[in-house]
């Protein structure tokens, strides 16, 4: 039997697992339920949640990100709007591995006096992550 061990609250997926009824009762908890899924669940475990009791598809982040390339003069800047409220932002300086981040909504900016690329991820439970890189030239 294969099963989905999710979060009560939230229906976010934590694990995929293939083991006997018995023993899939024995992950319960008070803030885990499990669900029996097919097998090809498994490798779209981070595509899906759970709500009343179904699978669903976790939506797209509605962000809109104006531009991709900007001039590294700390003026010229990628405006970020649609941001939903409690999202977290990191970015990543792809060539040195330096990174900052924090909680964002509604609309922001990015921009910098330092070429190079940078990553951009947006994080915001149930919506799926939305990455974009940014050059800065």
């Amino acid at each position: 039997m294969s099963f989905i061990c999710y979060e009560k609250t939230t229906g976010k997926i934590i694990s995929f697992s293939q083991d006997s009824d018995a023993s899939a009762e024995a992950y319960k908890s008070d803030t885990v339920e499990i669900m029996i899924v097919g097998d090809e669940v498994r490798n779209q475990m981070h595509l899906l949640y759970v709500v009343g009791g179904e699978l669903i598809s976790r939506p797209q982040h509605p962000c809109q990100i104006d531009k991709t390339t900007i001039a590294a003069d700390g003026s010229d800047a990628v405006t970020l709007s649609g941001v939903l409220q409690n999202s977290t932002i990191t970015i990543s300086n792809i060539d040195t591995d330096e990174e900052i981040g924090g909680q964002i909504s509604g609309t922001d900016t990015f921009k910098t006096v330092i070429a190079g690329r940078y990553k951009l991820k947006l994080k915001c439970w149930p919506y799926l992550d939305r990455e974009e890189i940014i050059n800065a030239i």
